[in-house]
């Protein structure tokens, strides 16, 4: 067997266990709340397809947020709720920083991810930096 093969037999019966995402603002499901690793076409499929209005942030953690089984906890009628309820802001940034690191979406191949998708302003890239962003630094832009 070569190389190659081996590492394809190990990526296809090994699927990567779900991260555990502290959630201390959400006491009683503390614990519980996971982001999956997903392939990254399955994450530049699904950002594709929203609307352009859709909040990334809230989109990607829709998509990679799971209970301890890797299955979904939200569902694709779930980013407008989350990414309006202020409530869970401080949640949805927590998940978003960790999916994206769990999927190795960081600044280092951001810009091959806004090539795709050429309608998005910079800051709309639903990859992680290394801070989390605040909704003044997501609102204002030098573009004028």
């Amino acid at each position: 067997m070569t190389l190659r093969d081996e590492i394809r037999d190990y990526a296809q019966r090994t699927p990567p266990a779900p991260l555990p995402v502290p959630t201390p603002d959400l006491p009683r499901h503390d614990g519980k709340i996971f982001v999956r690793r997903v392939a990254s076409g399955v994450i530049h499929a699904y950002i594709r397809k929203l609307d352009d209005e859709a909040d990334l942030r809230a989109a990607t953690v829709a998509i990679l947020a799971c209970d301890e089984s890797g299955n979904r906890i939200f569902n694709d009628d779930d980013v407008l709720w989350l990414s309006t309820a202020a409530a869970l802001g401080p949640t949805i940034e927590r998940l978003y920083v960790a999916g994206c690191f769990w999927n190795g979406l960081d600044e280092s191949n951001r810009s091959a991810f806004r090539k795709n998708l050429p309608s998005m302003e910079p800051s709309g890239s639903p990859c992680c930096s290394a801070e989390p962003s605040t909704p003044a630094a997501d609102s204002t832009t030098d573009d004028s």
